[in-house]
């Protein structure tokens, strides 16, 4: 547990005509008062920026059969395989129609061409010109929606 113990504890510790008593907390110290909750958000933070940092991909190894000889393709077992990673599932996700989530700028840079046929689209107001394009294209909001910093 690394939740820091009041100042005025220690002090008062410390001020003890025992010295064994005084000794037993050290001097409090200004500043860097690290709590558990404060140590988990800095980890988090840390985390966080590495995370941001990077472009991350991942590699998924997929046994093509359990006998692990060359040349075989176990078909049932590979499918499992892919359904239980996920990879099935973002497969169908993507044939729907959901894989791009555009950032507002580079959304509103491409399509800005468009929004000159919307006569109520400021053509720096990024969310009337998201707006703008996909009214003029037709889409509903089951088929595309305008987030706050995306367009999906």
């Amino acid at each position: 547990n690394r939740d820091t113990l009041k100042d005025a504890l220690k002090l008062m510790m410390r001020a003890s005509t025992d010295g064994f008593i005084a000794n037993l907390l050290p001097e409090p110290v200004e500043g860097s008062k690290f709590t558990v909750g404060g140590f988990f958000k800095n980890q988090l933070k840390d985390l966080m920026d590495l995370i941001n940092s990077t472009n991350p991909h991942w590699i998924r190894c997929v046994k093509p059969h359990p006998a692990k000889k060359p040349k075989m393709f176990g078909g049932v077992s590979t499918l499992t395989q892919l359904r239980s990673s996920g990879v099935l599932g973002t497969v169908q996700i993507r044939k729907a129609g959901y894989p791009i989530r555009l950032k507002m700028q580079d959304f509103a840079r491409r399509y800005r061409v468009l929004c000159v046929m919307v006569r109520d689209a400021n053509p720096k107001d990024l969310h009337a010109v998201a707006a703008g394009v996909l009214q003029i294209a037709g889409f509903n909001t089951r088929l595309a929606q305008v987030g706050k910093t995306r367009v999906f």
